[in-house]
This record gives C-alpha cells, sequence and structure tokens, in this order.
C-alpha cells in the first residue's frame, strides 16, 4: 500500500486490511487486558498477566510472520517485550492507584457515617427537652453569671446533648 507520505507493506500478508485488523485485534485485546490490569483492585489480577503475555506473543509472532514469512518462535522477544509492557503498567498502576486511597476513604466516612445514625437512633426526646429546658434557665440567668461559669454551664448542656 502506497500514500502520498510513506509505502507500507503487509509482507507475506496477501492483504494489508487483513493485516491491520489482524494487529488491530491483538492490541484492542492486549488494551483491555491491561485496562482491567489496571483497574483491578482485587489480588487474582495478577492472574490476567497471563493471557497479557499471550496476546504479546501472539502480536509478536503476527509481526515476524509480516516481516520473514515464517513463525519462528520469538519467546525472547516476547518476555523481554512483557517485562517493558509489565513495567509500564506497574507505572501506570501506581499513578492513578484507583482504588487505594478511594475505597479506604469511602469506607471511614460510610463508618462514620454509621456511627452517627445508630448514635441519634439511640437518642430520647425526654433528654432533648430536659436540656432545652435547661438551656432557656441558663439564657434568663445569664445576667446573674459571670461569662466564665455561663460558658461552663454552656458546655456541659453541648455535651449532655452531643451523641
Amino acid at each position: 500500500m502506497e500514500t502520498k507520505y510513506f509505502v507500507f507493506d503487509s509482507g507475506y500478508f496477501e492483504d494489508i486490511n487483513f493485516f491491520a485488523w489482524l494487529i488491530m485485534t491483538k492490541i484492542l485485546t492486549l488494551c483491555i487486558l491491561s485496562i482491567w490490569y489496571i483497574t483491578c483492585k482485587y489480588k487474582w489480577k495478577f492472574i490476567l498477566l497471563v493471557p497479557i503475555i499471550i496476546e504479546i506473543y501472539k502480536l509478536l509472532v503476527n509481526f515476524n510472520f509480516a516481516k520473514y514469512g515464517s513463525e519462528d518462535s520469538v519467546y525472547i522477544q516476547t518476555f523481554i517485550g512483557f517485562i517493558v509492557y509489565f513495567f509500564i503498567l506497574l507505572f501506570f498502576k501506581k499513578t492513578f492507584n484507583f482504588y487505594a486511597n478511594k475505597n479506604t476513604s469511602n469506607v471511614l466516612i460510610n463508618e462514620e457515617i454509621n456511627k452517627q445514625l445508630i448514635k441519634i437512633s439511640k437518642f430520647d426526646i425526654k433528654d432533648y427537652k430536659e436540656v432545652k429546658k435547661k438551656l432557656v434557665e441558663l439564657q434568663n440567668d445569664k445576667h446573674k453569671l459571670e461569662k466564665k461559669q455561663y460558658l461552663i454551664q454552656l458546655i456541659a448542656l453541648r455535651d449532655q446533648i452531643t451523641f
């Protein structure tokens, strides 16, 4: 196939469209598996490395066939390519860090909300009415008390109503 800028030779493949389709399916599968690996929060994510290795191998075999016309084993190239690709995946996994911080924050927030809801559900309305009555009495007697004493009594009332 010849364009204005370059010439692309499909090698031993009959058609450039078939070669492009073949390579793109391998790259798409590799991308999907990589995204799955990067975003996976479970321990079994390392099992995803096996199909990633297989897809890298298939990709290199197809390139080798297009270039040389043979399906010679490319195990060393696959190993080197996988090591490089694995380090790139680890870099992205550490950079994006999808679940490490987000889930711990969400879990802590949910636990705190649940604790507060439990405390509210155990709160007795009679206690609230008594504290409110004492607060009204304290506000009426405010001019008779010193500022420090008034604040101490306010804090005591707040602590009674605090869950």
